[in-house]
């Protein structure tokens, strides 16, 4: 599987539910404020994600996206601080 094949699913995931919301690469710095991600875990569990929870601080949401990440059984091989520093 390339990059290639995992952005686009991705960005397809999340268009399909709805969501303006996409990546260039995993190098794109609107990453950092954790919103994608959440789109996409919200993508593939809508019941997962409270957006409550979601605020405009990058550490927090990046350590949101993690919880959620795990809750649904997902393998996380990043940190929080990984997610910001894009």
């Amino acid at each position: 599987v390339s990059e290639y094949d995992i952005l686009n699913w991705a960005n397809n995931k999340v268009k399909r539910s709805g969501c303006k919301d996409s990546m260039e690469s995993f190098k794109d710095k609107s990453l950092s404020s954790g919103i994608f991600f959440l789109d996409l875990l919200w993508a593939v569990e809508p019941r997962v994600v409270n957006w409550q929870l979601v605020t405009k601080g990058e550490k927090q949401n990046a350590v949101y996206v993690i919880s959620v990440a795990r809750k649904l059984g997902c393998s996380v091989f990043l940190l929080w601080d990984d997610i910001g520093e894009v």
